[in-house]
């Protein structure tokens, strides 16, 4: 995968009830990127952002400020 190409700090986000591209696949991404972090939001789908906008805002905000 070219994602093994990524040597920046990563940020995934991934809704733990999407079926378009389901949380395995995040998990498959975030183990090819070195410093990748993956967070699952247990009550949102594919439009995470739009399902759980304060948590994903949240998580944003915390992974930029480190």
């Amino acid at each position: 995968l070219d994602c093994a190409k990524i040597n920046q700090p990563t940020l995934l986000i991934y809704g733990e009830q999407d079926s378009a591209t389901p949380v395995e696949f995040g998990k498959i991404i975030a183990s090819k990127i070195a410093n990748a972090q993956l967070i699952i939001e247990p009550n949102a789908g594919h439009f995470v952002h739009h399902d759980s906008i304060n948590t994903v805002s949240k998580v944003i905000r915390v992974f930029l400020n480190d």
